[in-house]
């Protein structure tokens, strides 16, 4: 009776509503170093190997009285908790730092990274290609179409389809882009640019559920700013960059698209006279939650932090160097927290559903202990999230009303939408179930947004999340 009651009201405020759219802690637990050691260890890349499921991380070993670097490369078989002694990958008399590490296939490595050439400052980002990761072949610069040498701190990822894009920076210059078909042996000669003036560490990554392109990097010297900027094509990069973290001193942004297309960045903060890590997160780029801080070391520096996804959603595995000398950069190790959480009110365990066979998708939804014992409704919609959907005393629900919005409130709790409506439970949380397991009448590529609000008032609204619809 409760539920029928609760859709019924729905059903009446969506409808007048329908021509009205507007728009962990310190070190905390599963952290640790990968090796323990009396070395300058930075800048770790972390990735997932297929089909294994191990991890693999590429980071720098820096000499304290040079400042040049190698590369050198650790495997863990147990999502983290443990690491094989680093092994030398890169190692010459050259300058080699700043990995970007991509798998291309089971067998079938590629690591781009920044070499002096001429030990004097002749930048040039190389390539290296393994197929088991300890042993790698060079094969010498990359051609990104500049006739002086200058290029640095690469970032590199697979899409979808195959090909890699590379964000990379000028030397006291700008932050440009680059995609190549072929594995990265070559690419294009556009130097396309993200960024409107000088600024640094560009990293890049792509929500493939809308096709948007996310870059992250910052700019200034004594005080440094870090800026988002979106687009959904890769060679045009129009609009003003979005301030993420402005006038306290961060740096190091580290982008990843978490399950159901939240955008998180990860950096670090100066806070007295160290730097902690920190979050934020966002569902289109332009508009970030309050920052979330990670780590809390009032006597060593934590830096260049690097999220890759842990496997359960609402979780990532988080690499970074943690300064272990009484003096910054001279002892640092890599640290890897495997299971730091991520809050966010809503998360799912799948983002994807088959036209032909649907899916089976469970949601978790979380509003927080404050919000115990209230009823809610988890709504949904193909039309996308903006400007959204106005309620009742003005709060905006991130979903545009649409004909599967009418439709899952007509079919709410049914056999597909399970506990789509509800109470939320003495800590605020709930569980909900997408039951699809027939065949869907939405085209491929067609994208889903849900999110929940609170019910009488509507006082709480959850992010969204996105599930693609394929084949």
């Amino acid at each position: 009776m409760k539920t029928i009651i609760l859709s019924a009201l729905l059903l009446l405020i969506f409808i007048s509503l329908s021509d009205g759219s507007a728009a962990n802690c310190a070190h905390g637990d599963g952290s640790g170093p990968i090796f323990n050691g009396q070395e300058l260890d930075y800048q770790p890349a972390i990735i997932r190997l297929q089909p294994s499921g191990d991890l693999m991380i590429v980071f720098e070993r820096i000499e304290v009285s040079t400042f040049f670097g190698d590369l050198l490369v650790s495997f863990s078989g147990d999502n983290g908790a443990s690491w094989s002694t680093p092994q030398p990958v890169i190692a010459t008399s050259l300058n080699e730092r700043h990995p970007a590490l991509v798998q291309l296939g089971a067998n079938s490595f590629v690591l781009f990274y920044l070499v002096d050439e001429t030990g004097s400052g002749g930048y040039r980002i190389h390539r290296a290609t393994s197929s088991d990761g300890l042993a790698w072949a060079g094969h010498g610069a990359v051609d990104l179409g500049w006739s002086s040498s200058g290029e640095i701190n690469p970032t590199v990822f697979a899409e979808a389809d195959g090909s890699l894009i590379l964000a990379y920076q000028r030397l006291y210059g700008a932050c440009h882009v680059a995609r190549s078909f072929d594995d990265g042996a070559t690419w294009d000669l556009l130097k396309t640019q993200i960024s409107s003036g000088t600024a640094a560490l560009p990293r890049i990554t792509k929500r493939e559920s809308d096709g948007v392109y996310l870059v992250t990097y910052q700019t200034g010297s004594s005080s440094v700013d870090i800026w988002a900027k979106t687009t959904t094509d890769p060679y045009a990069w129009p609009g003003t960059a979005v301030g993420l973290s402005t006038a306290i001193n961060s740096h190091d942004p580290m982008p990843l698209v978490l399950e159901g297309g939240t955008f998180l960045v990860t950096y670090a903060q100066q806070v007295a006279s160290v730097f902690d890590l920190y979050y934020r997160t966002g569902a289109d780029g332009a508009v970030w939650s309050d920052a979330v801080r990670i780590t809390s070391d009032t006597q060593h520096y934590d830096t260049q932090p690097h999220p890759l996804r842990q496997g359960t959603p609402g979780r990532v595995i988080l690499a970074w160097s943690h300064q272990d000398s009484i003096s910054p950069y001279v002892d640092h190790d890599v640290w890897v927290n495997d299971d730091l959480l991520i809050s966010l009110p809503l998360w799912l365990d799948s983002d994807v559903i088959s036209a032909t066979s649907g899916a089976v998708i469970d949601f978790s939804l979380d509003a927080g202990a404050s919000f115990a014992g209230r009823d809610y409704f988890l709504a949904g919609s193909m039309t996308g999230t903006s400007p959204g959907t106005t309620l009742p005393g003005g709060a905006v629900l991130p979903l545009n009303r649409d004909s599967i919005t009418a439709y899952i409130q007509a079919h709410v709790n049914n056999a597909v939408f399970v506990d789509f409506m509800g109470t939320l439970d003495g800590n605020g949380r709930a569980p909900a179930t997408l039951n699809q397991t027939a065949p869907v009448p939405l085209a491929a590529g067609t994208v889903l947004h849900f999110a929940f609000t609170t019910l009488s008032p509507f006082d709480f609204q959850s992010n969204p999340v996105a599930v693609l619809v394929v084949p």
